[in-house]
């Protein structure tokens, strides 16, 4: 080890890691895990509980177009893991009051992302949104889009899915602008 140039002046070079402010720094890293894992847990929490009030609300929507139609509902499911629901209805005997309580879902989702917006709840929109748009997409043999499709044609289908996927990116860009606007360096520095 090299003496260090002048007298009474410590020389940095070869401190390695074992100095004082480095252990800080470690045991600052530790102490901010937990804060860190408690955040993430919360976060995780949070989006399985939109998810169960998106299907929530989604159920909901097919039951009012059904009671709306004169169907008599007779049951509503939610399940707990947020990715299923159910609602039983009396049947309707026309293709427009179908195809109306199927539509129900998605208009009340929409109309809950908008509540949403409005609160500014940037999780549970972002949730909810992509939600809706995946519910949209929900086509497979069997599903009530399937029947939905047959009953309004693809062209009422592809409008719906382009109005709700249009109508959830404006409410994030437009979230996404406010954000740039509050948070930029210039309005954050004092003005002389």
């Amino acid at each position: 080890m090299h003496s260090p140039p002048y007298p009474g002046v410590q020389d940095t070079a070869d401190q390695g890691t074992n100095t004082p402010a480095h252990g800080l720094h470690k045991i600052a890293r530790i102490e901010a895990l937990p804060a860190i894992l408690q955040k993430i847990i919360f976060t995780a929490i949070l989006i399985w509980l939109f998810n169960v009030l998106f299907v929530g609300i989604h159920e909901m929507g097919h039951a009012l177009a059904a009671i709306c139609c004169g169907a008599k509902v007779c049951s509503l499911y939610v399940s707990l893991s947020g990715f299923n629901g159910a609602t039983t209805y009396t049947l309707l005997t026309g293709s427009i009051e179908s195809s109306t309580v199927m539509l129900g879902g998605i208009l009340l989702t929409v109309t809950g992302t908008i509540v949403l917006y409005y609160l500014k709840m940037e999780l549970a929109l972002y949730v909810v949104g992509l939600r809706t748009i995946e519910s949209l997409n929900n086509y497979n043999p069997g599903s009530d889009m399937t029947t939905l499709l047959q009953c309004i044609g693809p062209w009422s289908y592809l409008i719906s899915i382009g109005l709700t996927c249009l109508l959830t990116l404006c409410m994030w860009y437009m979230l996404y602008e406010k954000r740039l606007k509050t948070y930029s360096p210039k309005n954050s520095a004092p003005e002389i």
